[in-house]
């Protein structure tokens, strides 16, 4: 991937993660979903998925779905 690709679309990949993380923490009091291991498993579960494969994921998504809607639509 392009280091002008990285710049352009970390900032919306960050903030996409951010979204992803408040609805994590807002799992404990709800209850959506539990994890084994208690609070130390469901730390090391959720921040190796935020900050690896759905941080880069997004970052790919939004390269190669720039510019058209229709596109985006259907790959996220």
């Amino acid at each position: 991937m392009p280091k002008k690709s990285i710049r352009t679309y970390f900032p919306a990949s960050l903030f996409a993660s951010s979204l992803v993380i408040g609805m994590c923490s807002l799992a404990i009091p709800y209850k959506w979903w539990s994890v084994k291991g208690g609070w130390k498993g469901k730390i090391l579960n959720d921040s190796s998925f935020i900050f690896g494969l759905f941080l880069i994921g997004t970052l790919w998504i939004f390269h190669f779905t720039f510019g058209s809607f229709k596109r985006f639509f259907f790959v996220y």
